[in-house]
């Protein structure tokens, strides 16, 4: 007798780098108010984690709908126009500097937890509310 295919699952966490952990166990949806978006609490749990965020409640949310990463990702988006206007002014004067470089490498990789695709996305929703 064959065995049974798994179903595989992902939730709304799998389009961060901590990814969806339970692709076999089903989602619940995000316990905001009219929002259907598939999540597992583990997921969230695991990418609260790899940015040492404290929630201030117990619940389970979809990224649009997570405090701490709306904030983190308004932060992301400062922190590349501040880059960009920063950039800019540099090419204008024609200044090369090492602490520019570092700056923008530094930037990139605090936020490299994230794939771009889906970030975008995502923190427009954020800014919309």
């Amino acid at each position: 007798m064959a065995a049974a295919a798994m179903s595989q699952y992902v939730c709304d966490w799998g389009d961060c780098a901590t990814c969806c952990t339970m692709q076999s166990l089903a989602p619940i949806t995000c316990q905001m108010d009219g929002c259907d978006i598939p999540v597992h609490h583990v997921c969230q749990i695991g990418f609260e984690a790899s940015i040492n965020y404290e929630p201030p409640r117990c619940s389970t949310n979809c990224r649009a709908h997570h405090e701490g990463y709306c904030n983190m990702m308004k932060n992301k988006n400062k922190q590349g126009a501040a880059s960009s206007a920063i950039i800019t002014r540099t090419k204008q004067h024609k200044i090369s500097s090492p602490a520019l470089t570092t700056h923008t490498a530094a930037n990139s990789s605090q936020m490299s937890g994230l794939t771009s695709d889906s970030s975008s996305a995502v923190s427009s929703e954020c800014d919309s509310e």
